[in-house]
C-alpha cells in the first residue's frame, strides 16, 4: 500500500483525538517521515490516512485532503461539532481539535440533543425513493461542479473562504496598488514557501523573503501581513501593517494595535551603494530586535533581492534578524516540471482574466494583434506555460505580467519562448524609437519621460517647473512637438503602446512602468546617447540605480567589499565620470540632499573621488577638458588646485600614478 496515497479508513474506523491514539495509528501507518503523517477526512468528510508534508492551517479552520487536486485543503472549522483552533496550527496537529474530525462521530459522542424518532426501512413510502435518489444526483453534480470550478480557477478553498480585506489605500505606497489589486482578484497562489513563511513569521517575529527580481516577494509580504488585518480581532484591537523604508522609521511608528506588521522592501537596496553603512547599522538592528521584535510588539518582514542577499551575507551580521532559521527562498526548486508548468498556467490564466483577454478552445486566435488582443486558445496557453523560461533579468511572473498587459509582447509570445523577453523587449523598444509614425513618436516620448523621471509621472508633470523641461528635452531629442495637455489625458488612456507599458493608479492621475525591471532595461535600449541620459534622469535614479563603468571599479568593488559586483546586472552604466560629477554637484547646490554621499560607493572609486574633489575644491577648475591621454603638466594647467586633490588613500593604486610629480611624464588613463 502507497503511504503517499490517500487510503481511506477501514468502515467504522474514525480519526483518532487523542495523542496517543493519534500516535499508535502513526507508528502503524509507518511514514518515512512521522511528521508527515496524517489523518484527515477529504471533501466528503470520509477519513484516510497518507503521508504528506505538513501545512499550516490558519485558525477557525480545519485540513482536508482534496482528492481532485491531491493536496491538503483548509474548509471553515463549525463549533457545533467541538473544539477549534484559536490560532494557527501545523495540518498533522489535527487531532488536537475534534471540530475538525470526523464530524457525524463527534455529534454521535458529544450530542446532549435529544434523539427523534427512528425511522424503519420499511416506513419510507416506495414513491419517495426516486425524489431520493434525484436529491442525492443533484448534490453530487454541485460538489463536482464546485471542485472543478475551484481547480479551474486556481484557488484552494482556504484562498476563496478566506476574504481578503479591502485595505485603506493611504497606508501603502502607490506602487503597491497594484499587487493588492491582484490580491483581491484571488491571483495569489498558496506555496510551500508561503506556507513555511507563516510558520516562521509566528514563531519568530520577523523573517525575511529572498528571491529575484518579480519573484513574488513583495506580494507574499503584504499577503502575510494581512492575514491578520481584519476589522477588529477579539482583543478589540485593529491589526494594522505599515511599510517602512528602513528600520530607523520602526522608531517612529505608534504601536497601538496588537503586533503590527511592519514591510521592509528591498531592504538591502539602500547599502548597495553605501556598503560601509551595513556594519555601521549593526547597533541599530540590536536595538530594533531587542526593543521591538523580542518583546513581540512588532513583526517585520524584509524583503530582499538573491542576488544582494549572497553578497551581503546577512546571516553573519545578525543571526537573530537574517539567519536561516528566518529565511525563506520564494525559488521553488524541489518542483517537478509538471508541477512548474501546471504553476505557471495557473498565474497565465489569472492575469489573462483581469486583463480582459478571453480564452477559447478554437485551435487559433482571433483578433490577437498589437491593437486589438482579446481572445487567446488554450493551446497557446499551455505553449506558453511549457516554454516560458525565466532570464537574469526578468522573471517568469514578471513576464507573464508584462505579456498579459502589452499586446505586441502576448502577439510575440514565440519569440519571448525561444529568444529571451529581454531580447524581445529590446528589438520592440528599437523599432519604436526608430519609427517614423507620429503617433508612435508620441507615444516613445512620453514613456521615455516616465522612464526618466523614476517610472512615475502624474498629468501635471508635463508641463510643470521642474519635470516639465525633462518632457521638453525629450520632445527635441527625437524632433517630436510637445503635446497639449488636453491631449496627453486622452492618448494616456487610449494609446495601446503606452497602456503596454505604463498603468493608472487606481483614483489618481499618476501613471507607472509596470515593473522595475522594466524601468533599468528601457533606460539601456532607449538612451543611447549617454550625455542625454546623466543631463535628464531622475537624480534618485542616477546615484541609486545606475553603475560607474565595470572596467573601472571592478578591481576595487572586489578588494575593499568583497563583493564582485554591487551594482544590479541590468543598470545603466555610467563612463562619463566628469558629467556624473557636474549634475550631482548642481544638484546639490540647488539644494538636493546627500547625507552619506562620503560613503556612497562612486565616492570609493578613486578616479571619480579624485574629480568630485577637484569640483568641490575649486569649482571653476575645467573637470570637463580633462581627458584620456592628458599628462601631469596639462592637468595643473587645467585645473590649477588638482594637485592638492586628497584623493582616497585605500584607492585603486594607478588611479594615483599620474597624479605624481615625478610622473609627469605619464598620461591620464
Amino acid at each position: 500500500m502507497a503511504k503517499n496515497q490517500f487510503t481511506l479508513l477501514q468502515t467504522g474506523k474514525l480519526c483518532p483525538f487523542k495523542s496517543n491514539e493519534w500516535e499508535e495509528y502513526k507508528k502503524k501507518w509507518n511514514c518515512p517521515d512521522p511528521e508527515f503523517y496524517h489523518c484527515i477526512p477529504d471533501q466528503y468528510n470520509q477519513p484516510g490516512e497518507i503521508c504528506i508534508k505538513p501545512n499550516w492551517a490558519s485558525k477557525n479552520y480545519c485540513p482536508i485532503f482534496n482528492t481532485a487536486a491531491s493536496d491538503i485543503d483548509l474548509i471553515p472549522c463549525d463549533l457545533q461539532y467541538g473544539a477549534c483552533s484559536d490560532t494557527d496550527y501545523r495540518s498533522n496537529k489535527v487531532y488536537l481539535y475534534p471540530g475538525c474530525l470526523n464530524k457525524s462521530s463527534v455529534i454521535e459522542r458529544t450530542s446532549t440533543l435529544p434523539e427523534g424518532p427512528q425511522l424503519k426501512s420499511d416506513s419510507l413510502p416506495v414513491i419517495m425513493i426516486p425524489v431520493v435518489v434525484a436529491i442525492v444526483l443533484l448534490l453530487v453534480c454541485a460538489v463536482i461542479c464546485f471542485l472543478w470550478r475551484r481547480k479551474g480557477c486556481g484557488r484552494s478553498a482556504s484562498q476563496k473562504d478566506e476574504e481578503i480585506p479591502m485595505l485603506n489605500k493611504s497606508e501603502i505606497g502607490y506602487e503597491f496598488y497594484r499587487l493588492v489589486k491582484y490580491l483581491e482578484a484571488g491571483l495569489f497562489v498558496d506555496t510551500e514557501a508561503y506556507k513555511e513563511a507563516v510558520g516562521k513569521l509566528e514563531i519568530h517575529g520577523c523573517m525575511t523573503l529572498i528571491g529575484p527580481p518579480g519573484s513574488g516577494k513583495t506580494m507574499t509580504a503584504i499577503k502575510l501581513a494581512i492575514r491578520k488585518h481584519r476589522q477588529k480581532e477579539s482583543s478589540g484591537k485593529i491589526v494594522t501593517f505599515h511599510f517602512c523604508k528602513c528600520l530607523n522609521d520602526v522608531h517612529s511608528l505608534e504601536i497601538e494595535s496588537e503586533k503590527p506588521y511592519v514591510i521592509l522592501d528591498d531592504f538591502l537596496e539602500q547599502y548597495r551603494y553605501y556598503p560601509s553603512k551595513l556594519s555601521e547599522d549593526k547597533k541599530e538592528f540590536d536595538e530594533i530586535f531587542n526593543k521591538f521584535i523580542k518583546p513581540g510588539l512588532v513583526r517585520i518582514i524584509f524583503t530582499v533581492q538573491k542576488q544582494t542577499w549572497v553578497k551581503f551575507l546577512m546571516k553573519d551580521l545578525h543571526p537573530e534578524l537574517f539567519g536561516s532559521n528566518v529565511l525563506v527562498d520564494l525559488m521553488e526548486k524541489d518542483l517537478t516540471p509538471k508541477e512548474m508548468k501546471r504553476k505557471k498556467e495557473r498565474m497565465l490564466r489569472g492575469h489573462l482574466g483581469i486583463s480582459h483577454v478571453s480564452i477559447t478552445v478554437k485551435k487559433s486566435e482571433e483578433n490577437l494583434n498589437p491593437s486589438n488582443a482579446t481572445i487567446i486558445c488554450e493551446n497557446t496557453i499551455r505553449k506558453i506555460a511549457s516554454g516560458l523560461k525565466a532570464d537574469p533579468a526578468f522573471s517568469v511572473p514578471v513576464v507573464i505580467d508584462l505579456m498579459c498587459a502589452n499586446r505586441y509582447f502576448l502577439k510575440n509570445h514565440s519569440h519571448i519562448i525561444s529568444d529571451t523577453f529581454k531580447t524581445t523587449l529590446k528589438i520592440h523598444v528599437k523599432k519604436w524609437m526608430e519609427s517614423n509614425e507620429e503617433e508612435d513618436k508620441k507615444s516613445f516620448c512620453i514613456v521615455l519621460f516616465a522612464a526618466l523621471c523614476g517610472g512615475r509621472i502624474s498629468l501635471d508633470d508635463f508641463y510643470s517647473h521642474t519635470k516639465g523641461k525633462i518632457y521638453t528635452n525629450v520632445c527635441k531629442k527625437f524632433s517630436m512637438q510637445k503635446i497639449m495637455k488636453n491631449q496627453i489625458e486622452t492618448m494616456m488612456k487610449e494609446n495601446v503602446r503606452i497602456s503596454g507599458f505604463l498603468y493608472q493608479v487606481e483614483n489618481s492621475d499618476m501613471y507607472m512602468l509596470y515593473h522595475d525591471s522594466l524601468l533599468d532595461s528601457f533606460l539601456v535600449y532607449a538612451c543611447e546617447d549617454e550625455d542625454f541620459f546623466i543631463e535628464n534622469v531622475n537624480i534618485e535614479y542616477l546615484i541609486k540605480r545606475c553603475k560607474l563603468s565595470t572596467e573601472l571599479t571592478i578591481k576595487y568593488i572586489a578588494e575593499k567589499t568583497g563583493l564582485l559586483d554591487a551594482y544590479p546586472g541590468n543598470a545603466f552604466e555610467l563612463k562619463k565620470y566628469e558629467l556624473v560629477v557636474e549634475r550631482i554637484h548642481e544638484e546639490m547646490k540647488c539644494g538636493y540632499s546627500l547625507p552619506y554621499w562620503e560613503k556612497h560607493i562612486y565616492m570609493t572609486h578613486s578616479i571619480f573621488r579624485g574629480r568630485w574633489n577637484a569640483k568641490v575644491s575649486n569649482p571653476k577648475c575645467a573637470i570637463s577638458e580633462t581627458k584620456k591621454g592628458d599628462t601631469h603638466s596639462d592637468v595643473q594647467q587645467k585645473c590649477t588646485t588638482y594637485s592638492s586633490i586628497n584623493l582616497d588613500t585605500e584607492g585603486v593604486k594607478h588611479a594615483e600614478y599620474w597624479l605624481k610629480p615625478e610622473n609627469d611624464d605619464q598620461v591620464l588613463t
